[in-house]
C-alpha cells in the first residue's frame, strides 16, 4: 500500500545579519503540518518539519526523505524561507547557517533538491516544474538586489521580508505584491 511522507522546512532566523528574519515560514510549516495529519484532509503517514536547522541537517533529511520510497508512495517537500541567486544567476534556498557571500557552501542548491526527487523511486513526488530556461530565469529575476550585488527572490504573499518559496507546492514571485 502507497504511503504518503511530507517534509516540511522552515527558516526564519539567520545567522548571517544579510539575511533578514523572516515571521510566516514557521508558521506556515505548523499550519501545513497540521492540515496534513488531519485523518478526513491529509491522511499522510508521517510528516517531518524542520525549523531553522542548519545547513547539514537539512541535506541529511532532504536525502532520508527520498531515499528508499516506494514508486506509489506521494511525497510532498514544502520549504519556506529565503530563496537567494548567486553571481552566475544559480538558485539556493538558505537555512539558519547560510552565508550570502559563500552560498555554494553553505545553503541548498535548488539542483540539489531537484537531482534528489528525481532520483527517488516514488513517481508521485508533489511538484511543480517550469519549461523553458529563459521563461524561468525572467519570472524568478527580482526588482533589485542585495547589498552584496546577490539577487534575492522578491517576495510574495504577505510577508514582504523574504520570499517563501515552496517546492512541491512551488510559486514563483509575482510583480503586483
Amino acid at each position: 500500500m502507497a504511503g504518503k511522507y511530507a517534509l516540511l522546512i522552515g527558516n526564519t532566523q539567520y545567522d548571517d545579519s544579510t539575511l533578514s528574519r523572516l515571521t510566516s515560514p514557521s508558521g506556515d510549516v505548523q499550519e501545513l503540518a497540521s492540515v496534513l495529519r488531519l485523518p478526513d484532509i491529509g491522511v499522510f503517514d508521517d510528516v517531518t518539519t524542520l525549523l531553522n536547522a542548519s545547513s547539514d541537517t537539512v541535506r541529511k533529511q532532504i536525502a532520508t526523505f527520498f531515499d528508499q520510497k516506494a514508486p506509489d508512495d506521494l511525497l510532498l517537500l514544502y520549504f519556506s524561507g529565503h530563496g537567494v541567486r548567486d553571481d552566475n544567476g544559480k538558485l539556493y534556498f538558505a537555512v539558519r547557517d547560510s552565508q550570502a557571500r559563500f552560498l555554494r557552501a553553505s545553503a541548498i542548491p535548488a539542483s540539489y533538491l531537484s537531482e534528489e526527487m528525481d532520483d527517488t523511486h516514488s513517481k508521485r513526488v508533489v511538484r511543480k516544474r517550469r519549461h523553458g530556461d529563459s521563461a524561468r530565469r525572467k519570472r524568478l529575476r527580482p526588482h533589485r538586489t542585495d547589498s552584496h550585488g546577490r539577487h534575492p527572490v522578491r517576495p510574495r504573499g504577505r510577508s514582504r521580508a523574504g520570499q517563501r518559496i515552496r517546492l512541491g507546492l512551488y510559486t514563483f514571485p509575482d510583480r503586483g505584491g
